[in-house]
C-alpha cells in the first residue's frame, strides 16, 4: 500500500523511512499548524502514533483538537522564558512567529498580523510533562526563534531519536542554523540530512540511523501525494489530478449519451420492424381474404381499362390479338411435334403450298421467347435454334440452312 505525503517538502517521508517498522511510536511537533495541510505527524497518525503538538495560535489549535483527539495540544509558545509574551500571528499562512524582526519583515512585505499574548514554556517542560519514555521524533518550525526553543533545553534527559529543525530563513533559501547548531551538537546529536528547508539530526545513542539518510525521498519510498500541500508544486499537482479527473467524468458521460443514443436508436429500429412485419401480415390477410379473390376481375378489368387509356384502342386490341393467337400457334406447333406421323405430313404439306419459309420465320419468332421445336426432324428436340439468324455470319447462315435441308431429305427417305 503506497504512503501518502502531506508534509511540505516530504519530510514525513524521511521519516517514515527511518520508522516504518516502529508500531505505536511518540512524536512531539513544535509549530504544527494545520492538521493536514503541511502536516509532517499526519502520516504517523494514521498509523497509530500519538505525540504532543504545539501550536500558539487559536485557529490551528481548534484545528487539530478537532481533527487529533488522542493527541496532546499545547497551545503556547517554547521559548528561553517565563510567563507570557507578544506573539505576531498571521492568520491562514505558516508564518506566525515569535520572533519581532521576522514580523517586522513580514509586515513589511504586506502581511497583517494579529499581536497576542501567549503564555512560554520551556522545552524541558514539554519534555518532562507527559513522562514519555521514548521520543521517535521532535520537530522544530518557529519560524525564526528555533535558538530560543533549543536554550530551554536544559535539564531533561529526554533525547528524541531524531531531531528536524527548519534551518533555512523565512520565505528565503538563506541557511541560519550556524547560530544554534552547537547547541544541537551539545546534546550528542550529529547532522544527518538537509533537505533544502530542514535539517535532520540523529542522536549518538541511533547512530545506525544515519544510513538511512544517504538518498533524497524517491520511487523507492513508495509515496504517492496527497495535493493538500501549500507550496505552489502540490497545488499544482492538485489541479492537473482535478482537471483529470473532470476530463475522465466528461468522457464517462460523453459514453453514457453515446450508449443511450444506440439504445434509443435499437428501440426505434426494433419499432419500426415490428410495424413492417405487422404491415405485412395485414396484407397477407388482405391477399388470403375471400373478398380479394371476389374482386380479382373487376381488378383485371380496371387495370386493362388503365392500359387501354395509356396506350390507345389500336395498340391494345393488337396486343391482345398477338397474346391470342401466339398462345393458339403455340399449342397447334405442341401438338404436330408431339406426333412424328404428322408432324411429317405437316411439313410435306408446307413444302407442296410453297409456305415452308413463312412458317419457319413464324417459328423463329415464337423461338425468341421460349424453347420451341420446329416441326420437321426428329432431333430438332434437342437442338436450339438461334434467336436471330442475323446474329451469325453468312457462312454460318449457309451452314445452317443446308443441315436444316438435310434434315427435311432424310425425314422424305425414312417416310
Amino acid at each position: 500500500m503506497s504512503l501518502i505525503s502531506y508534509a511540505q517538502n516530504f519530510e514525513d517521508v524521511m521519516l517514515w523511512r527511518v520508522f516504518k517498522n516502529v508500531d505505536s511510536g511518540c512524536y512531539i511537533d513544535i509549530g504544527a499548524q494545520d492538521p493536514v495541510v503541511d502536516s509532517v505527524s499526519l502520516v504517523f497518525y494514521e498509523h497509530g502514533w500519538s505525540g504532543v503538538h504545539v501550536e500558539p495560535t487559536q485557529q490551528y489549535s481548534d484545528k487539530l483538537r478537532h481533527a487529533r483527539p488522542s493527541d496532546f495540544i499545547e497551545q503556547l509558545v517554547i521559548g528561553n522564558g517565563h510567563g507570557s509574551l507578544t506573539f505576531y500571528e498571521f492568520p491562514d499562512t505558516g508564518l506566525s512567529t515569535a520572533d519581532p524582526e521576522v514580523a517586522k519583515h513580514h509586515q513589511s512585505s504586506g502581511f497583517i498580523a494579529i499581536r497576542t499574548q501567549v503564555e512560554v514554556v520551556s522545552l524541558d517542560f514539554i519534555l518532562d510533562k507527559y513522562g514519555f519514555k521514548t521520543v521517535h521524533w521532535l520537530k522544530i518550525d518557529v519560524e525564526g526563534f528555533e535558538k530560543s526553543v533549543l536554550e530551554s533545553w536544559r535539564t531533561s534527559a529526554v533525547r528524541p531519536w531524531v531531531l528536524i529543525i527548519e534551518s533555512t530563513r523565512p520565505l528565503s533559501q538563506q541557511q541560519s542554523h550556524d547560530s544554534w547548531e552547537s547547541l544541537v551538537f551539545n546534546k550528542g546529536y550529529c547532522f544527518a540530512y538537509f533537505d533544502g528547508l530542514n535539517r535532520f539530526y540523529v542522536h549518538q545513542d541511533h547512530y545506525d540511523l544515519l544510513d538511512f539518510f544517504t538518498t533524497p525521498p524517491n520511487i523507492f519510498d513508495g509515496f504517492v501525494l496527497s495535493g493538500t500541500a501549500s507550496h505552489p508544486f502540490y497545488q499544482r499537482f492538485s489541479l492537473k489530478a482535478q482537471q483529470a479527473e473532470a476530463k475522465a467524468q466528461q468522457a464517462e458521460a460523453k459514453a453514457q449519451q453515446a450508449e443511450a443514443k444506440a439504445q434509443q436508436a435499437e428501440a426505434k429500429a426494433q419499432q419500426a420492424e415490428a410495424k413492417a412485419q405487422h404491415a405485412e401480415n395485414k396484407l397477407c390477410d388482405v391477399y388470403y381474404s375471400r373478398s380479394w379473390r371476389i374482386t380479382a376481375p373487376l381488378r383485371w378489368v380496371a387495370y386493362q381499362l388503365r392500359l387501354l387509356r395509356k396506350c390507345g384502342v389500336k395498340v391494345r386490341s393488337i396486343a391482345l390479338i398477338r397474346k391470342i393467337g401466339g398462345s393458339a400457334v403455340r399449342r397447334i406447333f405442341g401438338f404436330i411435334n408431339a406426333r412424328p406421323t404428322l408432324r411429317h405430313k405437316f411439313v410435306v404439306l408446307a413444302h407442296k403450298l410453297g409456305a415452308y419459309n413463312r412458317l419457319r420465320k413464324l417459328y423463329h419468332r415464337f423461338q425468341q421467347s421460349r424453347d420451341f421445336n420446329f416441326p420437321g426432324s426428329s432431333t430438332a428436340q434437342n437442338y436450339r435454334v438461334p434467336s436471330s439468324l442475323e446474329q451469325l455470319t453468312p457462312r454460318a447462315r449457309e451452314i445452317y440452312d443446308e443441315l436444316l435441308s438435310a434434315i427435311e431429305h432424310r425425314n422424305k427417305d425414312q417416310a
